[in-house]
């Protein structure tokens, strides 16, 4: 049992896929530094990424403490199809099998699983999600 102080292995590992985000020039230059957010606020500069669903399931069987995660990341924009389909590659291939270190965690693995784009009716603005599983020990 984790005591009340220790980092989740979830935030741990959305605040590593964070900062291998904003390392990059190429995304920093696109969204900025406060373009990463965890909910959608209006009026926000665009294009932008959020954090969207994520799902965990626990796949230890021996006390191991295995953890499965998807975890999709939103990629909105007012401009076109393209922006959020350019951004979408750079977060997968930023992120795909790549070795993110954890507070508190193990990353065992993270691969991309699908990417999916749309224009959005409510909105009129751009959206691709963009899918990873991660395994956490």
């Amino acid at each position: 049992m984790r005591s009340v102080g220790m980092t989740s292995p979830i935030n741990s590992l959305l605040r590593a896929m964070t900062s291998t985000l904003l390392a990059n020039a190429t995304v920093l230059g696109m969204v900025g530094r406060d373009g990463i957010k965890d909910r959608r606020l209006l009026f926000s500069a665009e294009p932008y990424v959020m954090v969207g669903d994520m799902e965990s399931k626990d796949l230890s069987t021996d006390g191991d403490g295995l953890l499965e995660c998807f975890v999709t990341l939103q990629v909105w924009s007012s401009t076109s199809r393209r922006e959020v389909e350019t951004l979408a590659d750079l977060l997968r291939d930023l992120l795909h099998d790549a070795a993110l270190t954890l507070d508190g965690a193990t990353l065992v693995s993270i691969l991309h699983v699908k990417t999916v784009s749309r224009r959005e009716a409510k909105t009129a603005l751009y959206l691709a999600e963009v899918q990873f599983r991660a395994v956490l020990g």
